[in-house]
């Protein structure tokens, strides 16, 4: 249908387009001349389907068969990419659940260090406690020494003047000898 309305269009058209006085009088287009052309038109056609027609018919079928492969792998990388897209959102679900695992192990871990560290640290007080008891034992113990050497120096010292105005020189010495024996023991 397509050849009948190209045939119409190139060769009967110009006649009318272009009709000259001659033609316009007699109202007719020249046919000798339009079969001309038709002859023509139809020996250029069979020399053009000749020469074209295995280029044209391989360039074609390559052209096919290309398409046709790029079809094929865009529907097989359509299929992948499906494929990925389902495992992609089966990991991420997946993902979720083991975030939540995740997050429920470590905050059993975190409650244990918690405790081990609040039990490390009562430890810790306890040791401080007792060491600082002991050093305050030692300070008491050490001070009291100190304060019975003194009050030992005093007595002593109260006796010797006591002494000193009552008892003579040698019988202090005695008297002397006498108590500090006493105080070492």
């Amino acid at each position: 249908m397509k050849i009948i309305w190209m045939f119409l269009i190139f060769y009967l058209f110009p006649f009318v387009l272009f009709a000259n006085g001659e033609e316009a009088a007699h109202n007719s287009p020249d046919v000798s001349g339009l079969i001309w052309r038709t002859i023509t038109f139809a020996v250029f056609i069979y020399i053009m389907y000749r020469v074209i027609k295995k280029p044209f018919i391989g360039f074609m079928g390559s052209r096919t068969g290309n398409i046709k492969d790029s079809i094929e792998t865009a529907i097989r990388l359509k299929t992948e990419a499906n494929s990925k897209i389902i495992s992609y959102k089966a990991k991420l679900k997946n993902l979720e659940s083991e975030i939540g695992v995740m997050k429920e192990k470590h905050m059993k871990i975190v409650e244990i260090e918690k405790k081990n560290i609040l039990e490390e640290t009562n430890n810790n007080i306890e040791k401080i406690k007792d060491l600082y008891s002991k050093t305050i034992d030692f300070e008491i113990l050490k001070k009291h020494r100190t304060l019975k050497n003194e009050t030992g120096k005093l007595v002593m010292e109260k006796a010797r003047n006591k002494l000193a105005n009552v008892v003579t020189k040698d019988k202090q010495d005695v008297v002397m000898e006498y108590l500090l024996k006493r105080l070492v023991k």
